[in-house]
């Protein structure tokens, strides 16, 4: 005789409870092994990134000063807003408005030539000469001179209560097409051009908020090179090899540039970098 059980095959609500349990901890694990991978993937990629245009950014300052003539403590005599402050305060490599070790300005003198080195991929550019008396005589005339200006500007001040306030600022380059020996800059009559009669390659720059009201000086906004920068520090050397720093800038051959920036991780935890490189003029 056949016998017919009433067992049920299916869990009883204690065991479905335990499975519930058992699976929200699972879950729970899983989540956490998969968000704490993410986020130290999202921080790798930000401290990646951040790294990259910070290295970019130093090496991109050096191609452009690799032929530089010399460093300069100041520019004075400038025509307004060619001045620190937009308008005709000098330039200084001690700071803008002040002595500022973790805010100072490079200021290099190169040489003007009829195509920017950035845009000669052929080689092309020929130097630009400067008639100071002797007239255009390239045998007599000195050679064109611009200043490369890097700064730091438009500061943000942070208001962190967990990691503490801190000021970060963007990194700016200035152009200013034929800087004087000593002060202000030569007029467009005296310059002597190259032996075709190119125009400068370089074009003086300013503060973008300037340019539109002064268009016969500013021909472009200074260059952002950076954002998010905590300091800019500078230290000088009489030589390429030497390990003394000196006060004089005006004659240093070398110089040690510290750029500290700033991010902020995908936890909100603020950290800064400090990145560092030495560029050596020819001697």
């Amino acid at each position: 005789m056949r016998h017919l059980s009433n067992k049920s095959s299916g869990l009883t609500l204690v065991e479905l409870a335990v499975v519930i349990v058992v699976a929200g901890i699972i879950s729970g694990i899983i989540f956490t092994v998969v968000y704490g991978y993410y986020t130290s993937n999202i921080n790798s990629l930000v401290q990646s990134t951040q790294d990259t245009d910070t290295r970019r950014t130093l090496r991109m300052i050096e191609n452009e000063l690799v032929s530089a003539d010399g460093f300069r403590s100041s520019i004075t005599g400038l025509s307004s807003p060619l001045g620190s402050n937009n308008a005709t305060a000098n330039w200084s490599y001690t700071g803008i408005g002040g002595n500022y070790a973790d805010r100072r300005v490079l200021i290099a003198a190169t040489y003007a030539t009829t195509i920017d080195r950035a845009n000669d991929t052929n080689n092309l550019r020929q130097p630009v000469f400067v008639d100071d008396g002797s007239g255009c005589d390239y045998s007599k005339a000195k050679s064109l001179k611009n200043a490369r200006i890097y700064f730091l500007a438009d500061p943000q001040n942070v208001v962190d209560a967990a990691n503490g306030n801190y000021t970060t600022y963007t990194l700016y380059r200035r152009t200013i097409v034929g800087i004087k020996p000593t002060s202000g800059t030569y007029a467009q009559s005296n310059y002597c051009y190259g032996s075709q009669g190119q125009p400068i390659g370089q074009k003086t720059t300013c503060a973008s908020s300037v340019v539109t009201a002064n268009p016969s000086i500013c021909k472009g906004s200074d260059a952002l090179l950076m954002k998010n920068v905590e300091k800019f520090r500078v230290e000088y050397y009489p030589t390429d090899n030497s390990t003394t720093q000196t006060s004089s800038v005006d004659t240093a051959k070398s110089a040690i540039l510290k750029l500290t920036a700033r991010q902020r991780s995908e936890g909100g935890e603020q950290k800064s970098e400090d990145f560092t490189i030495r560029i050596s003029l020819p001697q």
